[in-house]
């Protein structure tokens, strides 16, 4: 069987991480593997693994602008080249978020000649990024819903968890949807211990980029605390302009208020995230949402506790594989007193009407109310539901005062015992490792491969935005 897997770009990202995961875990045993991408850097590892493929025209694009018929026939014509036929399937990450809008036009004759599709979402555009989604709706308009999900048997739709599947099937979806979890193995090491930092005798690893979603703020606000000599380390900054703004106003405040964070403790260093790992005590996760949620896994192969804030909609999966996570929290409560109601209200009403309107979509008084009452539990909000304003104002309180920090921060449950992590290790090296994503991949690969051509549907894009509004 022939696969040609296409993606915009293989700079270091999650996807570009999945993609070279897959090619490992596809080889051999009759399976031909060529990627396709618009930028291939020189320290990629998956031009070792399989026939690679640089399409520019491929990458990031502003506007419509490019020729579409152009990157279809280059598509086609180089992954002949590579596989030496026409590939059998074609595998596309992240094909409707928006990033290349000439894409989903290049495809749209593959569509109609029955060709086996495999469109594997790892973000979508209807969810927290209305540029993406705007980008789409300037292009195409109300083509859009004919264009960015085509559906009929040789088409499937890969998702990462059973939320995005739930929300796709609310939304009236009439493809075929497929589960397939991300494979996570042991971060890679180095023989040679990190350096101590200075006059830290704990360290506690947030190991993420530091972009909006992360909820910096409240890694933050736990770290006022912590011990005299234990510190949070936060593994890298963020890399999209609009990111760096904003951490670098918690960086500021960080340093003004004396907290025991150090930023970029991998890439000023020049260490690997493995490496931290290894020193960390243990890990956190503040995060917020979540595509898939690699860091509810990975702390287990390398034999840390992890703690932090739970995701019900993402961690339901993993608990049903038999993970035990019974050191996440829920709800980081503010007594609203801190805040005052009025200004509170005004705050979350202003920031949600915000997001609905970069989409386009006007707040109504029926969802502004479950919204409040999702982040407001009796006397208390969730601090993670807050501006940056409000938060660092907080963060500013916590640090004067330990009293303070202990009301305003969550009830932190006992860190994971020795028997848990072996447990949780044992899941995930059995139920996320390359062998199961392989089994995987190739149940999809022939389900697409073998199905009939029948007449085309589309998918709702306006459907699934709403139900990605109302999470």
């Amino acid at each position: 069987m022939k696969i040609a897997i296409v993606h915009y770009h293989l700079r270091s990202s999650g996807v570009a991480r999945v993609i070279e995961l897959a090619c490992q875990a596809l080889s051999g045993g009759g399976i031909q593997v060529a990627v396709l991408a618009g930028e291939i850097p020189e320290n990629s590892k998956i031009p070792e693994l399989v026939p690679t493929a640089c399409l520019p025209e491929l990458d990031y694009a502003r506007g419509h602008s490019q020729d579409s018929k152009k990157l279809r026939y280059d598509l086609e014509k180089t992954a002949r080249r590579l596989l030496g036929g026409a590939p059998d399937i074609w595998h596309l990450h992240n094909h409707s978020l928006g990033k290349n809008p000439a894409l989903p036009v290049a495809l749209a004759s593959w569509v109609q000649n029955g060709a086996a599709i495999l469109f594997q979402i790892h973000d979508f555009a209807e969810n927290r990024r209305p540029k993406n989604y705007l980008t789409l709706r300037k292009a195409y308009g109300e083509k859009l819903n004919k264009l960015l999900y085509p559906c009929m048997p040789r088409i499937g739709y890969a998702v990462l968890n059973s939320r995005d599947k739930k929300i796709l099937k609310s939304a009236g979806f009439p493809g075929k949807i497929f589960s397939l979890p991300n494979p996570a193995v042991p971060l890679a090491t180095s023989s040679k211990p990190i350096s101590p930092f200075a006059g830290i005798e704990s360290l506690v690893l947030y190991p993420c980029r530091a972009i909006r979603r992360k909820n910096i703020g409240e890694a933050l606000l736990l770290s006022c605390n912590f011990s005299r000599g234990k510190s949070l380390a936060i593994a890298l900054p963020p890399s999209s302009l609009e990111d760096l703004v904003l951490y670098e106003q918690w960086k500021i405040l960080a340093a003004s208020c004396r907290l025991p964070v150090q930023f970029e403790a991998c890439s000023q260093r020049n260490i690997l995230l493995g490496d931290l790992v290894r020193d960390a005590e243990y890990l956190v996760t503040t995060s917020m949402e979540e595509g898939f949620g690699m860091a509810f896994l990975e702390a287990w192969l390398s034999d840390k506790p992890l703690m932090g804030r739970n995701l019900p909609k993402i961690t339901t999966d993993f608990r049903a594989k038999g993970l035990i996570l019974d050191s996440l929290y829920d709800f980081c409560g503010v007594p609203v007193s801190c805040i005052g109601k009025t200004i509170l209200e005004r705050s979350l009403f202003h920031q949600w009407a915000e997001r609905y309107a970069a989409y386009g979509v006007r707040l109504d008084q029926s969802t502004r109310d479950k919204l409040f009452t999702r982040a407001v539990r009796e006397d208390r909000v969730d601090f993670g539901q807050l501006g940056f304003d409000l938060q660092r104002k907080l963060v500013c309180l916590a640090s004067e005062s330990l009293i303070v920090a202990k009301e305003i921060s969550p009830a932190l449950p006992a860190l994971p015992d020795p028997a848990t992590i072996r447990h949780n290790r044992q899941v995930v090296a059995q139920r996320y490792s390359l062998e199961e994503y392989r089994h995987r991949l190739l149940q999809i690969y022939q389900d697409l491969f073998l199905s009939n051509y029948e007449s085309i549907t589309y998918g709702d894009s306006a459907a699934i935005l709403q139900g990605f509004l109302a999470l």
